[in-house]
């Protein structure tokens, strides 16, 4: 039987991040777990959510995109709920694709693998209903092969259990256990009340990237020099984008085991 090889795409507000296993049919379901291998992002295992592209119309991604010079335009922070625009349709098509070519051209994919992809979403989108598949249909409108859509807490979930670190055990969670994914975008929650039952998602429209970006424009707004900034943003386009970004840079605390009320807990 031919392997499959599972792409799990961290499409983050911030960040981007992939890797792969390879497989056989069932054998995910049957609880069989294989270490993950990370891709190659031009030599990083991880890139910031940017896209941009030059003046002959080719497309970039990453950093990659933040340092292009003749960019006509220069895009981050643009993963949010689906709507009903084209154009951020087929920004985000255009995105995924363009990693998913850069993997294929770099020889990290065979365009004849037997591939299926997962993407994640903020947990919260499954509040609504018809978001989360409405986020798929847009995704898999970009011809890449079998995409489909996850909850991003689900992933932290099974990083904390079955993570190289493995902060915790099944035995450990026990009874009722809430996993919280603070992002760039959401705080997403999953709730496991028994470990054998069908979890709970929820989440909230508030993370990192938000908070800085209030920030940013409160000191502009603040700034004697804010119309001298605002001429120089409008004649530089990637400018902006640069110090939107910047804060993402500074490292954030290490997810770590803690103790609480004599019980193994995780903590960022």
């Amino acid at each position: 039987m031919e392997p499959i090889k599972v792409i799990g795409f961290d499409f983050g507000h911030g960040d981007t991040s992939l890797a792969y296993v390879y497989t056989q049919e069932g054998h995910l379901a049957n609880g069989e777990v294989p270490t993950p291998t990370l891709f190659d992002l031009y030599k990083k295992p991880w890139v910031p959510t940017a896209f941009a592209r030059d003046q002959s119309g080719q497309t970039k991604f990453g950093k990659s995109a933040l340092m292009q010079g003749d960019a006509q335009e220069i895009e981050i922070y643009f993963k949010r709920r689906p709507t009903n625009d084209p154009q951020f349709s087929e920004l985000i098509q255009e995105y995924i694709r363009t990693i998913y070519e850069y993997l294929i051209n770099t020889k990290q994919v065979i365009s004849e693998d037997n591939v299926r992809i997962y993407i994640g979403c903020p947990s919260g989108w499954g509040i609504e209903p018809g978001t989360i598949e409405a986020y798929e249909d847009i995704l898999n409108r970009a011809g890449i092969p079998q995409i489909k859509v996850v909850k991003e807490s689900r992933a932290a979930l099974l990083q904390i259990i079955q993570g190289r670190s493995k902060l915790l055990t099944l035995g450990q969670v026990g009874g009722r256990f809430l996993a919280i994914d603070v992002g760039s975008s959401t705080t997403d929650f999953t709730l496991v009340i028994n470990k054998e039952d069908y979890p709970i998602d929820s989440g909230s429209d508030l993370g990192s990237a938000l908070i800085d970006k209030a920030i940013f424009d409160y000191a502009l707004e603040q700034s004697g020099d804010r119309i001298e900034i605002e001429t120089y943003f409008q004649h530089n386009p990637g400018a902006r984008p640069k110090f939107l970004y910047a804060p993402m840079k500074i490292p954030s605390p290490v997810v770590g085991p803690c103790r609480v009320g004599g019980k193994d807990e995780a903590h960022r």
